[in-house]
């Protein structure tokens, strides 16, 4: 995270999406939150994303809104993952506040923690499609 934090996007693409399908086949959601929070940086980071849209199609950009909306459900539910520390999950939630400023969304409901992890992994697989743009 420290890379996507200093800047160093294109650092950070080259062990992250490996990194989070990874965490993902081990069935680790605790750190799927973890490289989820990452995505999170930097989908509202200022560098250029675009999505896969299939084998041969060229990558779709983001837009903004799409990037803030993604980066907002995935701290709305790191917020309410039990098995981040309280530090954690107070950060989480300041970051959606500076995203969404005074539309915050609620936070989840009551969630199982098998409803909890099938979120996560839907992101994750989600993230995963996700690429940066070379200039």
């Amino acid at each position: 995270m420290v890379q996507v934090g200093t800047g160093e996007y294109a650092g950070a693409m080259r062990y992250l999406p490996n990194e989070t399908a990874t965490k993902l086949s081990e069935g680790n959601y605790y750190d799927v939150g973890l490289c989820l929070s990452a995505w999170a940086m930097l989908l509202v980071s200022e560098c250029d994303l675009a999505r896969e849209s299939g084998p041969s199609a060229e990558p779709i950009a983001l837009t903004r809104r799409e990037r803030m909306a993604a980066a907002s459900e995935v701290l709305r539910l790191l917020g309410a993952d039990v098995r981040h520390c309280v530090t954690d999950r107070f950060w989480y939630g300041r970051r959606l506040a500076e995203i969404q400023g005074e539309n915050l969304a609620p936070a989840p409901g009551a969630m199982s923690q098998e409803q909890l992890d099938h979120a996560l992994e839907a992101l994750a697989r989600e993230m995963l499609t996700i690429r940066l743009v070379e200039k």
